[in-house]
């Protein structure tokens, strides 16, 4: 049997045929068929003026991309890569929680590759988890522009994380790809940036380099007060002396990294922008240290879908009792957080039973049967598996994540024992 489609369309037709006339479908024929048409696509799709945000378009988890998502990803990159006096200062994309910033600021980096930047610089929260997620993430989205040997290959793009790579970044690396590094904002990963600009000055100093700050708010720009060494006078009476404030740690890499790459442009990434557009307009001179601007001088928002649920459904909406939202959101009692928040063996022996800590097994309970109801209706209409996670985050200290982990599963097993004991006659379950 010989088959040849032109379109993704036509061979997912074929199959439908097939189907429904309850022939055997021949899975190796047709995913080859795919296999080539997906080839001659991505062949058009790098002939383009932008080979790479094109591809990414063209790929949009979603269906098509929003005009008014395109729209802001075009914007932005225009007023990055402008010209002038304030280009290098900071622009800022503004987005509410889980709206898509990091998809967005991806489609910009896209972009921006395309109008001429080599390398683009993520720098992320300071803890391995997110770095790694966010690699694994860039991979992802990014899986179009590996290395593929093919006459037609769109461009390369090179992701690795700064620890990786420091010591031993290759010139053909960034001269033959355009490269993304993932680096941590914490002193060790920024100084090891740093080091390796200062020592690969020779091919990277004239790189067009573009720096993206996620969660811009957080490590990117803070002071702190510092006082000066104490100091007498001739007869032994001390000196007054006024504290002085400076950049801390971070804020200080990140200016010191600023001033490598002959081109650098700067955009922040955040939905709390409030300590951004609270910076000083301009350049600071902090005791003789001329520190670069911070205040964002454009912002953009990332527009928002239909079914977006947000800070509005949570904390307005919710105080309206006709409303769905009304179920949403559910006041946990400062006492128990109070015992979230410190080892007390004894909930460990019946923490369902407890008043104190009625809404976390309240929390635990509502989140099981809710994605026990998204699992039957995902396996229902859709024939697949539903796969979810729960986020408990009640304590900053690591101290006492390990209790919290036994309230956890002791409330867990209780809940199964419960549902399990045919005579039990607690109406909660």
């Amino acid at each position: 049997m010989n088959f040849h489609y032109d379109t993704l369309e036509q061979c997912e037709a074929a199959i439908n045929t097939l189907r429904t006339m309850g022939v055997m479908i021949p899975e190796q024929i047709f995913a080859e068929q795919k296999r080539l048409i997906a080839q001659k696509q991505s062949a058009e799709k790098a002939k383009t003026e932008t080979p790479i945000y094109s591809t990414l378009v063209a790929n949009y988890p979603y269906g098509e991309m929003p005009e008014e998502k395109r729209r802001c990803i075009e914007e932005t990159v225009d007023l990055l890569l402008e010209d002038g006096p304030q280009a290098a200062e900071p622009g800022l994309l503004l987005g509410k929680i889980q709206c898509g910033k990091t998809d967005t600021f991806e489609d910009i980096i896209g972009l921006a590759f395309d109008r001429g930047i080599d390398i683009a610089i993520i720098l992320t929260k300071g803890t391995n988890p997110l770095a790694l997620q966010t690699l694994m993430r860039l991979r992802k989205d990014f899986r179009h522009f590996k290395d593929t040997g093919s006459i037609d290959q769109q461009p390369t793009i090179y992701i690795e994380d700064i620890m990786k790579v420091w010591r031993k970044l290759r010139q053909n690396v960034v001269d033959t790809n355009k490269c993304v590094f993932v680096c941590k904002k914490e002193s060790t990963n920024m100084q090891h940036l740093i080091d390796m600009f200062k020592t690969n000055q020779g091919f990277l100093k004239n790189k067009r380099v573009l720096i993206v700050d996620d969660e811009a708010d957080f490590a990117s720009r803070n002071y702190r007060t510092v006082r000066r060494q104490a100091l007498t006078d001739a007869d032994g009476f001390p000196i007054e002396q006024k504290s002085e404030v400076e950049l801390a740690v971070i804020s200080q890499q990140i200016d010191e990294f600023r001033k490598f790459p002959s081109y650098c442009r700067y955009l922040q990434v955040t939905a709390t922008p409030y300590c951004l557009y609270l910076q000083p307009d301009g350049e600071l001179n902090l005791n003789g240290n001329v520190v670069k601007p911070f205040r964002p001088r454009f912002t953009k928002l990332v527009p928002v879908h239909d079914a977006y649920i947000g800070g509005k459904q949570y904390f307005e909406d919710s105080k309206d009792s006709q409303s769905m939202y009304s179920h949403l959101f559910h006041q946990v009692s400062e006492k128990c957080l109070s015992v979230l928040g410190k080892e007390d063996k004894r909930y460990v022996n019946s923490p369902t039973s407890s008043a104190n800590l009625y809404d976390f097994t309240y929390a635990l309970v509502s989140y099981f049967v809710a994605t026990a109801i998204r699992r039957i209706q995902v396996r229902e209409n859709k024939e697949r598996n539903y796969r979810t996670s729960a986020l408990i985050h009640a304590e900053l200290s690591r101290k006492y994540h390990e209790w919290q982990k036994q309230l956890t599963n002791r409330i867990i097993n209780d809940t199964k024992q419960a549902l399990a004991d045919k005579k039990q006659t607690d109406q909660r379950i």
